[in-house]
């Protein structure tokens, strides 16, 4: 979870840095306002990024450089896992026609690791990278589960559980049982809790070791997904997936 031990110099860089993205490139007034920085601190930061191509100019605005790419490319490839994981959310939208993704919990978050698109029509758009919360998904319930119950506790008091759709879980002691079905069984489901009309189902994706490193997701429009291939055939299909890519990992 979260340290208490932070540099505030470096605080500052990290705030420029991502106000630049929000703001899609600004001038440095433009940064020193949002920031509430005084020009010639945020000056500094953006000169020092610059001499890192972590930032470009484009006339008198900055904007995120290619060297981000660089790096993001790499934490999306980092493990073996990763990098093999790309493979089997595509083979999901060949098997099933849903939407898949590949997820990971970092930092209390869900990130997107891969993401495919299936037969409907696109409900929402995400990137590689993108964050979510963990709650409402059910590839974020299938990492959750296999989790410390205390550990999951402190996600949830540090990352909040905001109500998504009135399905949304929001008391810990009402997930933390969800969660408990979801060992059972070794399948989640997000029954439209985190998009209106939308269900997905998740099976968490194990290293060799046995540790959970992911996990695998399929979602699609509910009137396209009938409670039978919902609760029973898809997750078969799905678990049976993961079983051959958990397989291929200890080749």
């Amino acid at each position: 979870m979260s340290s208490t031990s932070t540099l505030s110099t470096i605080d500052k860089t990290v705030q420029i840095i991502y106000a630049v993205r929000e703001l899609d490139g600004a001038r440095v007034s433009e940064l020193a306002d949002h920031l509430e920085m005084s020009t010639s601190t945020v000056h500094s930061h953006l000169a020092t990024l610059e001499a890192n191509e972590l930032v470009v100019t484009e006339g008198d605005e900055y904007h995120l450089g290619m060297r981000f790419l660089q790096l993001g490319k790499y934490a999306q490839r980092r493990r073996e896992g990763y990098v093999l994981a790309d493979e089997y959310t595509e083979k999901l939208v060949e098997e099933t026609g849903y939407r898949a993704i590949f997820f990971v919990e970092e930092h209390g978050q869900g990130v997107f690791i891969h993401m495919y698109s299936g037969d409907h029509p696109p409900w929402m758009h995400t990137d590689a990278g993108q964050r979510a919360h963990l709650h409402p998904l059910a590839a974020g319930k299938a990492i959750l589960a296999f989790y410390p119950e205390s550990t999951v506790l402190e996600i949830l008091r540090e990352q909040g559980m905001p109500r998504k759709t009135e399905n949304t879980i929001t008391s810990p002691n009402e997930f933390l049982d969800e969660l408990e079905e979801v060992r059972e069984t070794g399948v989640a489901f997000n029954d439209c809790e985190n998009v209106e009309g939308i269900r997905a189902i998740g099976v968490p994706a194990r290293a060799p070791s046995g540790e959970v490193i992911g996990s695998f997701s399929i979602s699609g429009p509910k009137n396209s997904m009938p409670d039978e291939e919902f609760r029973e055939e898809l997750p078969k299909v799905l678990k049976g997936i993961v079983n051959e890519y958990e397989l291929e990992l200890t080749l």
